[in-house]
């Protein structure tokens, strides 16, 4: 699953266009992943895509890293507000899958 074929539309075009937005995903048996502000926030998938790619490895490793690289983030985040001194040796064993 290579980053060049990934087809990238932001919120704003994906509002206005939803219902051709979604006639196009489905047809190709494709996604478009959404962006805001130039972020990935939302990937619209066909049924037909989806049952591709819950076979294939690599898209599970790719969503297992989106899965630990977000709640690290938090983490992140949760350290510089003071909000969370240290992330515990056992959770941060379980989230990197050690």
């Amino acid at each position: 699953m290579a980053t060049d074929t990934l087809k990238f539309v932001s919120t704003r075009a994906a509002k206005q266009e939803f219902t051709k937005l979604n006639r196009t995903v489905t047809e190709e048996k494709d996604m478009r992943i959404i962006t805001k502000r130039g972020k990935p926030v939302t990937v619209l998938i066909s049924m037909e895509k989806l049952k591709e790619l819950i076979g294939d490895e690599k898209f599970k490793e790719l969503l297992y890293e989106f899965y630990t690289s977000s709640i690290l983030e938090k983490d992140v985040q949760k350290l510089i507000s003071g909000k969370e001194k240290t992330v515990p040796l056992n959770r941060a064993k379980k989230e990197l899958g050690w």
